[in-house]
């Protein structure tokens, strides 16, 4: 079922999402969260970029009303969109700096290119949660539903 709602969902959905009791990662802080957010992006992602002949998969950006998500559920490696010198860009986290309290102070992020293989050294820039238009959101990751 959950399945079927992550494939029929269409940009500006307004869905909510909770998390998955097999994937809880032990950094979340909040446990047992309910987000609501709105489908900001639709992409083809590779499955395997290293394996191209695997094929792609369908990868759902979401965009959240509360910011607090962000801080909570984010971790190196998260996929975002996100805008850099005014272009939202597709990047990955590649380091997050948190505050006493656990609020994201910055992050540094790195374009993700899903065409070219990524560069061993890749650019980063510093920024904040406000520069975060939405995280990738999977069906595997989180039980998603609409509103």
């Amino acid at each position: 079922m959950e399945d079927n709602v992550y494939q029929s969902l269409t940009l500006r959905n307004p869905i909510f999402i909770r998390p998955n009791p097999q994937h809880i990662h032990a950094s979340w802080n909040n446990k047992n969260f309910r987000y609501d957010g709105t489908v900001k992006t639709i992409k083809e992602h590779y499955i395997n970029q290293g394996a191209k002949h695997l094929g792609k998969e369908r990868a759902v950006y979401v965009g959240f009303i509360d910011k607090c998500v962000y801080d909570n559920i984010l971790m190196q490696g998260s996929k975002i969109m996100c805008y850099i010198h005014n272009n939202l860009l597709n990047c990955y986290i590649r380091n997050i700096v948190k505050d006493a309290s656990g609020i994201i102070t910055s992050m540094q992020v790195a374009i993700y290119d899903d065409e070219d293989i990524q560069r061993p050294y890749p650019i980063t820039y510093t920024i904040d949660t406000s520069k975060i238009d939405s995280m990738l959101i999977t069906n595997k990751g989180y039980i998603i539903q609409k509103l």
